[in-house]
């Protein structure tokens, strides 16, 4: 399953779309904190499937990267 940020539209085109990540408000740091080791998980492991397209396999290593670095930005 992919993630629907990367869903074709409708009509079947592709969008080139980026992933942005958000910190999480105070009250959703433990809830968030589960949700991004999932995400960074889940974006490694994409990233190295070699059945994945290696221009989504790019994709997938960009978000992870995005991932890490807003981990160091959370307090």
């Amino acid at each position: 399953m992919l993630p629907m940020l990367y869903a074709p539209l409708s009509g079947g085109e592709v969008p080139v779309r980026e992933f942005i990540g958000a910190l999480p408000l105070p009250q959703q740091a433990e809830a968030w904190q589960i949700a991004h080791t999932a995400a960074l998980s889940f974006w490694e492991i994409a990233s190295l499937d070699e059945r994945i397209s290696s221009s989504f396999r790019e994709t997938c290593r960009r978000n992870q990267e995005q991932l890490v670095q807003l981990q160091s930005r959370v307090i």
